[in-house]
């Protein structure tokens, strides 16, 4: 929801930005740089955020799960990933600030949204990632007393073990 919410601010806002400020917008060298800092910070977080750091890493809390309670209400039977791509009520929170301060720094700046669109790409692939290696999918409940605790469901029926009788010949 918030990265398309992103592209639509940075798609909206970046051509009324240059549009207005009557600019061009030409990429020069400085413009490189910032972009160049901008993506490698963003890479660097998300390698810090795939570790096991305390306070920075996020996949110490997608260890520390819980099996969830009722795995039943979690997702109703009609379930749609469709209107979860979009929030109307979320663009002008991306649009308006990456407007204004298009207009009034610098046109280029209406681009900002993407860069916090970058670091939820990047969480949504460590989160992806854990959820295959533990083949397990994370949730977050609400409980009124811990909003942030995280559950998980097994992606399926828990594997049998083959058992052979005590002195059972295998041939």
């Amino acid at each position: 929801m918030g990265v398309v919410s992103a592209l639509c601010a940075s798609a909206l806002s970046a051509p009324v930005a240059f549009g207005v400020r009557g600019e061009l917008p030409v990429v020069d060298d400085t413009v490189r740089k910032v972009a160049l800092v901008v993506v490698g910070c963003g890479l660097l977080f998300g390698l810090l955020e795939a570790s096991r750091l305390r306070w920075i890493g996020l996949v110490r809390d997608f260890d520390e799960a819980v099996p969830l309670k009722d795995p039943e209400t979690v997702l109703p039977a009609d379930y749609s990933v469709g209107p979860l791509l979009f929030n109307w009520r979320f663009l002008p929170v991306m649009l308006v600030p990456a407007l204004v301060i298009g207009l009034a720094v610098n046109p280029w700046l209406t681009l900002a949204p993407l860069a916090m669109a970058m670091d939820w790409l990047i969480r949504a692939g460590i989160a992806a990632s854990w959820e295959r290696k533990h083949a397990a999918l994370l949730w977050r409940e609400h409980i009124q007393s811990v909003p942030w605790e995280l559950s998980y469901t097994p992606l399926g029926a828990p594997p049998t073990a083959s058992r052979t009788t005590v002195g059972a010949s295998l041939g």
